[in-house]
């Protein structure tokens, strides 16, 4: 099995810049640009935007039992 990956960051890929890998090579995380630090990086968003999402949903629910009890 082959994985077709590009060698630039842009997109769309110049074809130039477009190569194939094997699945034993594509496991290498490091070499597909999967740092730690991004890996870090895109939890956080995903854990940050859950939050904010639970707490923005909590507040508005929270201002329409005050709105009621009014």
């Amino acid at each position: 099995m082959n994985i077709l990956v590009c060698n630039v960051p842009q997109a769309p890929c110049p074809p130039d810049q477009q190569g194939l890998l094997t699945f034993t090579q594509a496991e290498d995380f490091a070499a597909l640009g999967l740092t730690p630090e991004a890996l870090v990086a895109a939890y956080a968003f995903g854990a940050g935007s859950v939050v904010l999402w639970w707490f923005l949903g909590y507040c508005i629910s929270l201002a329409i039992k005050l709105v009621s009890k009014a």
